[in-house]
Order: C-alpha cells, then structure tokens, then sequence
C-alpha cells in the first residue's frame, strides 16, 4: 500500500459477495457517514513498521472537522502515534491494541493517557487481567471476538466493549 496513491488504492473494489462491492474512503466521508448517528467510532491508525509523515496532523485535521469528536476513538499496535496524537490535541480519546500478553497492560495505557485498552481477548484469560483493568478504572474493549460463546464469556466477566466482525451476533 505505501507504493501507491490514495486515487490509486480508491479505485480498488473492496467488499464481499454478501455485502457488495464498496470504494475504499476518506477518513473524512467516515466521519460525515456517522456523524448523524450516535456511534463510537474506532479509528486504527496504522503507522509502522512503514512511517507516514504527517498522519497525526492530518487524523487530528480530520478529527476537528467530522462533527463527532467526543465519539472517536483512535487505536494504534504502535503507540508511538497515539501519544503524538495526545499532544497535538490533548482531549483525543487513544487506546493501545496489544496481541500478546503485557504486564500490567493498564498501567501501559494509562502511562500514554489512554484511558482504555484494546487488548486481544484470549490475553484477558490470564489471571487477574480483567481485574486489574478494573482496580485502574481503565476500560477493556476486546478483539476481535467472533464466537457467540467468548462474546458471553466475556461480557460476564466484565468487560466494557466487544470488537468483532459479526454484530449481528453480538446484539
């Protein structure tokens, strides 16, 4: 993706058989998509191992233009941005992703100014993850969870959001 243009990759049809084919869009059009509801919306920002200069000025440009900035959340495996994202506009809502299990994943956020995780659900079967989120009042927002049963399992132990790519099966 980093050898070719927005235009170009824009003129790529994404999609699937069930959904039908889509354009991939601005960040922008996102935003003005679901400005009028009342969704949360995450946004990945995926910066590296390639490095595009300039993406935190142009998320934070986009972020004061979508009419929706108290519903965005911004999510990152590489905290770096985050952070960068936090100083240039201090009332951005981050969240770390994490794969692999961290010690004390909850003092790693809040030591970024995140106030949640988005940890992958199979760490949180460790004991004392949930817990510990909790006693730090840092909110858990698991991915990507797409069995029924996990979903159940862990909304019963107390975690705040589900991320998967089956809501029909999380409603």
């Amino acid at each position: 993706i980093r050898d070719v243009t927005f235009e170009q990759l824009r003129g790529i049809e994404v999609g699937t058989e069930a959904w039908g084919t889509a354009r991939i869009p601005e960040l922008a059009e996102v935003f003005e998509l679901l400005a009028p509801t009342s969704l949360v919306l995450n946004v990945e920002v995926k910066n590296g191992p390639v490095l595009y200069q300039g993406i935190e000025d142009a998320v934070i440009a986009a972020h004061h233009a979508s009419g929706m900035a108290e519903r965005l959340v911004y999510s990152s495996f590489n905290p770096l941005p985050l952070v960068a994202l936090r100083e240039r506009e201090p009332s951005v809502s981050i969240a770390p992703l994490y794969e692999e299990a961290l010690v004390d994943p909850w003092a790693y956020s809040l030591h970024m100014g995140a106030s949640a995780a988005h940890p992958y659900y199979l760490t949180l079967g460790l004991p004392g993850m949930i817990e510990g989120f909790a006693a730090a009042g840092v909110a858990v927002r698991a991915w990507t969870v797409n069995a029924e049963a996990d979903m159940r399992a862990l909304i019963v132990a107390g975690i705040d959001t589900i991320i998967t790519d089956d809501p029909a099966a999380a409603i």
